[in-house]
């Protein structure tokens, strides 16, 4: 079942301008994702919800080692709407008017995160994006720039001085907010 509307005020969704309260499924293994039972997103002056885990539709149409950005698309008549998540390849931008990531800057089509495509079954790097402006989407998508283990990536993001590949599951990088070196290991 896609995302349904939530019915109520103009008043309390006007406060909620590019809220997202989205969960993905798998988020710490290597599994594709689902959006989780329970997030909830505004898209374009509409508030949605997901009562059971939703499939996001598409996979198959992204290239391994290739960004996968999760777009949310609203369908149907205003106070029904339905909304349904898949996968592309479009890198979205800041909507100022609409608070959140967008496929155009005039789309109602909200990108809501992104994961690095592995293979038929297998993504990495997976982000949810804040509900917030600030450089996105994330310079920490593998595939993107090509980072293979045992090479580093010098970029700058709002967590991360520079980034280095050290196996399948462990990155090294420079935390920003206290300039250490730390590594994390995924979960796979």
């Amino acid at each position: 079942m896609a995302g349904a509307q939530i019915s109520t005020s103009v008043t309390i969704l006007s406060s909620l301008l590019g809220y997202q309260g989205i969960s993905l499924t798998n988020f710490a293994t290597s599994a594709v994702s689902q959006i989780a039972a329970g997030s909830k997103v505004e898209v374009a002056g509409a508030f949605f919800t997901f009562t059971s885990a939703q499939t996001i539709t598409g996979w198959s149409s992204i290239s391994d080692d290739a960004t996968a950005y999760i777009i949310c698309t609203p369908s149907g008549t205003a106070g029904s709407q339905i909304l349904t998540p898949s996968w592309s390849s479009t890198v979205p931008v800041w909507s100022t008017s609409k608070q959140g990531w967008y496929v155009t800057s005039g789309s109602n089509v909200r990108v809501v995160g992104s994961v690095n495509r592995i293979s038929a079954s297998q993504s990495s790097v997976k982000t949810v994006f804040p509900s917030n402006q600030y450089p996105y989407p994330p310079a920490l998508n593998a595939g993107e720039f090509g980072v293979k283990i045992g090479e580093s990536l010098a970029i700058a993001t709002h967590y991360y001085h520079a980034i280095a590949a050290l196996s399948e599951t462990e990155i090294a990088y420079i935390d920003q907010s206290t300039e250490e070196l730390r590594t994390y290991t995924f979960d796979l």
